[in-house]
């Protein structure tokens, strides 16, 4: 199976990519997650794995790297013009 990378913008141009969602969901629902140019981070994709983990903040906790993702100054200043 090829996989789309999740981490692309470009793949939801065509919709959202159902088959490799599926695939962690049903296969890897955790899953670590390549960033091209960061650290990269844990894929959460099912209800039960999501739900523990959403309830123990005090043993998955994004403290250290925020899971946020933050436009630069100078992009939400554009986006407002």
């Amino acid at each position: 199976m090829n996989l789309a990378d999740i981490n692309s913008l470009d793949v939801y141009v065509e919709g959202v990519p159902h088959e490799t969602l599926t695939h962690y969901r049903t296969s890897d629902p955790v899953h670590w997650i390549e960033e091209e140019n960061g650290p990269g981070y844990w894929g959460v994709f099912d209800y039960e794995h999501l739900t523990s983990v959403s309830r123990d903040a005090s043993r998955y906790s994004s403290e250290e790297r925020t899971a946020l993702m933050m436009e630069p100054a100078d992009e939400i200043g554009r986006a407002h013009v």
